[in-house]
């Protein structure tokens, strides 16, 4: 968390990283499955509360990506 602090433009471009391979994995998954698949975990570690600690800066360069694992997902939903 100190490197957050003290590295932001590096977290963010690094968070950016991890947050394009996880969509690229889950498009696979997706795919592989060819709509035989119930449902993907997604683990993020984003705040609870709006004090929370993790919240604010720290959270930010992550919540994009999550959001777009999320969509991605409920693109895919058949009802």
């Amino acid at each position: 968390m100190c490197w957050m602090g003290m590295y932001p433009d590096e977290i963010a471009r690094f968070a950016h990283r991890i947050n394009e391979y996880a969509l690229e994995i889950v498009k696979a998954q997706i795919k592989a499955a060819d709509g035989h698949l119930d449902g993907i975990v997604i683990w993020a570690m984003l705040p609870i509360r709006k004090d929370d600690v993790f919240s604010g800066f720290l959270a930010q360069p992550f919540k994009p990506g999550v959001k777009a694992l999320i969509d991605e997902c409920h693109s895919h939903v058949c009802l």
